[in-house]
């Protein structure tokens, strides 16, 4: 997970948000491949079907015409980090069960170690905030965002296989545009809604589905 956020942070700084969700959508397809390929879960027509569908969804739903000027070892690393992203979570599947708290601790600490020599290494400044709104942010990414957002997810992870447990990824397109309707105003297209079905269907087909079998199994 540190190295994905380090590959991530880097890769943004070049690549357009719109293009990031595509690529980030590309997690739950990748996760499939790499729990196959280590003998954690099967391949299935459902779970590559899902994952096809969000990217589809994805590539639907956000607008793709900001990202002209593009700079391909910076979408490198925005794959790299979904590569990551994906092994991440195949790699706790194969460890003994724990409380999702400790594991959040011990992988927080692990990857603020990794972002903390990526830092300093790339020569970043290290500037106390001083703007209320700049602390306000980061009380939320941490609190939320870090603490009881990846608690979260780990309680699911228990639960559920890597590949679903990854469709979180591509639900967070849609989550975002529905807030900012909610409390910005801003409109919502067509052309979203119809990516959003997709998302949603791919999270049906390639997520709900098996895990419904695999219970009535």
């Amino acid at each position: 997970m540190g190295f994905s956020t380090v590959f991530y942070a880097w890769g943004l700084e070049r690549t357009p948000a719109s293009l990031t969700s595509v690529l980030m959508a590309m997690v739950p397809l990748l996760t499939v491949f790499l729990s196959t390929l280590q003998g954690q879960e099967s391949l299935t027509g459902l779970g590559i079907l899902g994952a096809l569908l969000s990217i589809l969804g994805t590539v639907v739903m956000v607008d793709l015409s900001a990202a002209k000027e593009i700079s391909l070892i910076h979408i490198g690393a925005i794959l790299l980090s979904t590569a990551f992203l994906a092994q991440s979570s195949v790699t706790v599947k194969h460890f003994p069960e724990s409380h999702p708290i400790t594991s959040n601790a011990i992988a927080a600490t692990v990857g603020a170690f990794f972002q903390g020599c990526a830092s300093w290494l790339t020569g970043e400044a290290h500037a106390i905030p001083a703007l209320p709104g700049t602390w306000a942010a980061l009380v939320f990414l941490i609190v939320l965002g870090t603490v009881i957002g990846f608690v979260l997810y780990l309680q699911v992870l228990q639960r559920w296989s890597a590949s679903a447990t990854n469709y979180n990824f591509v639900l967070s397109p849609i989550i975002t545009v529905s807030l900012a309707a909610i409390f910005s105003g801003e409109a919502v297209t067509v052309k979203f809604l119809l990516g959003a079905c997709l998302v949603l269907l791919g999270v049906i087909v390639g997520a709900l589905l098996p895990q419904k079998r695999r219970a009535i199994l």
